[in-house]
């Protein structure tokens, strides 16, 4: 009755050969005599990768390949694949960078606490003159 959705997923992948990392449609991978290939266009190839375009096999070049992390979007493939570049492990990575939790002051201690009814003194003591 409906037509079938098709999710479109990415991979970030490591080059072997020249020591890169991308994100690529999940489109682009194949295996090949237990091998992990990609096909990559020789020019434009993130728009191609944004538009999910299909691998055109006799013109694009192949390479061995190692998928690093799987996403649905281009841009957290994007992300990861930055991150990639320092890390490999970068699904664990995302989850690092959450913001600091802290208690609410009425729950922290006294101790914890700035006293802020000590005020600094004045830089210059002045007389006010009307």
């Amino acid at each position: 009755m409906f037509p079938k959705k098709t999710y479109l997923r990415y991979v970030v992948v490591h080059f072997f050969d020249e020591d890169e990392v991308e994100a690529a449609p999940s489109l682009w991978i194949e295996w090949c005599d237990g091998v992990l290939y990609c096909y990559w266009p020789h020019s434009s190839a993130s728009i191609m990768a944004k538009k999910y375009a299909a691998p055109d096999k006799n013109l694009w070049s192949k390479h061995a390949v190692r998928v690093l992390s799987e996403t649905d979007s281009y841009a957290m493939a994007r992300y990861r694949a930055r991150k990639a570049q320092d890390t490999s492990n970068v699904e664990e990575s995302d989850a690092n960078e959450s913001r600091k939790i802290t208690l609410p002051h009425r729950f922290r201690d006294k101790d914890d606490q700035p006293d802020l009814r000590k005020r600094r003194a004045p830089l210059c003591k002045c007389k006010t003159v009307y």
